[in-house]
């Protein structure tokens, strides 16, 4: 996650149980928010205050002028979702 640069993260659940403890060591300083889908155990993302934020309220926000609706589609949890990151895309050119 620093090396991407990521400030926003997109996760589910079971993969927040296993960001928590990084954000509260501090791991992930760059961080400045997390939306978070299927939310099994609320316990889990509890005490991080504004930095945790529910993936219905944002969209519930979001659509509040109207310019911005959700799509009307049906997703499973076994759906295919891909977003690929390589860490050598992110490395400084050396020459030598």
């Amino acid at each position: 996650m620093n090396d991407s640069g990521a400030s926003i993260i997109f996760c589910d659940g079971d993969r927040f149980k296993n960001l928590a403890p990084l954000l509260r060591e501090g791991k992930l300083p760059l961080v400045r928010k997390c939306i978070i889908s299927r939310e099994t155990d609320p316990s889990v993302s509890a005490g991080f205050g504004d930095l945790v934020m529910k993936l219905d309220d944002l969209m519930t926000e979001a659509a509040k002028d109207g310019r911005m609706r959700p799509p009307e589609v049906t997703i499973d949890q076994d759906d295919n979702a891909i977003i690929m990151y390589t860490s050598g895309t992110t490395g400084a050119l050396v020459w030598s």
